[in-house]
C-alpha cells in the first residue's frame, strides 16, 4: 500500500475557479491510520473526477481538512451546479454492499438474477469489509485486472462459516442490489479475501478498488 504523510490538519487545495458551485460534506472514516487515510482520500478525489466527467462538468476546487480524530471535511467545486448537487446525492446516498447465497426457491427477501435464480442474505455486509486491492494480470496478453476484496476478523469468521456450511454452493457480491461477481465455493474454509479474477483490463479493476474502498471506509453527510 502507497504511504503518504497525513499530518493532524491538512489541507489539499486544487487551483480554484470563479464560475465553480462547491458542496460541502462532514467525512467519518472506518480506519484511524494516518496512511490509509490518506490514500481513501486520493481515491475519493479519483471518484470525483470520474464521476463529475461523466456528468460533463470540470472538477475546479478538492479542499481536505483533517479533524483531530478519524473525521475529515471536504469541499468539492465544479462547473455545473446540477451536477454537483448529483454528486452531493451519489455520495451522501448511503452504501450497500453484501454477499448473498444463491437458493433454490425464491423467498421474500431474495434479490433474483435473470439466469441465475435467487439469491438470499447472509448477513455479511461492509462492514465485514476492509479493503479492496486491484492489480494487473502479469504475463497477460490481454491486459486483464484482478481485485482482491479483503475482509476483517469479524468478517473473516462469518466467511469461513459460509463456506463451511455451503460448499459446493455459490456466492454473489452485490453492490446496491446488483450482482457484481459471483463465485464457486469450492473449500470448506475462507483465508480472508475474495479474488475476483478476469477483470476486463486493469483499469477498471482500479476503479472498481477506488470505488469500494471509499464507499466502505468511508461514510459521506452533507456540512451543515
Amino acid at each position: 500500500m502507497k504511504k503518504l504523510l497525513l499530518p493532524t490538519l491538512f489541507v489539499l487545495v486544487l487551483s480554484g475557479c470563479a464560475n465553480s458551485t462547491s458542496i460541502s460534506m462532514d467525512v467519518e472514516f472506518t480506519t484511524n491510520g494516518n496512511d490509509d487515510r490518506a490514500e481513501l482520500v486520493l481515491a475519493s478525489k479519483h471518484v470525483t473526477e470520474r464521476r463529475l466527467e461523466r456528468l460533463d462538468t470540470e472538477l475546479t476546487d478538492f479542499d481536505v481538512t483533517y479533524g483531530e480524530s478519524a473525521t475529515a471535511v471536504i469541499k468539492i467545486a465544479g462547473t455545473n451546479e446540477d451536477a454537483m448537487q448529483q454528486l452531493l446525492e451519489e455520495l451522501t446516498t448511503p452504501f450497500i454492499v453484501e454477499i448473498r447465497l444463491q437458493a433454490d426457491e425464491h423467498q421474500e427477501g431474495d434479490i433474483k438474477v435473470e439466469g441465475l435464480g435467487s439469491f438470499r442474505a447472509t448477513g455479511i455486509n461492509k462492514e465485514d469489509m476492509t479493503w479492496v486491492k486491484s492489480r494487473a494480470v502479469e504475463n497477460d496478453p490481454l491486459h486483464h485486472g484482478e481485485i482482491l476484496l479483503q475482509f476483517t476478523d469479524e468478517g473473516t469468521k462469518k466467511m469461513d462459516t459460509l463456506f463451511r456450511e455451503h460448499v459446493g454452493e455459490n456466492i454473489g457480491l452485490f453492490i446496491r442490489n446488483q450482482l457484481a461477481a459471483n463465485f464457486a465455493i469450492s473449500q470448506d474454509s475462507f483465508d480472508g479475501a475474495i479474488t475476483i479474477p478476469n477483470v476486463p483490463s486493469a483499469e477498471i479493476a482500479e476503479i472498481f478498488a477506488d470505488d469500494m474502498n471509499v464507499s466502505i471506509n468511508m461514510t459521506f453527510t452533507q456540512s451543515q
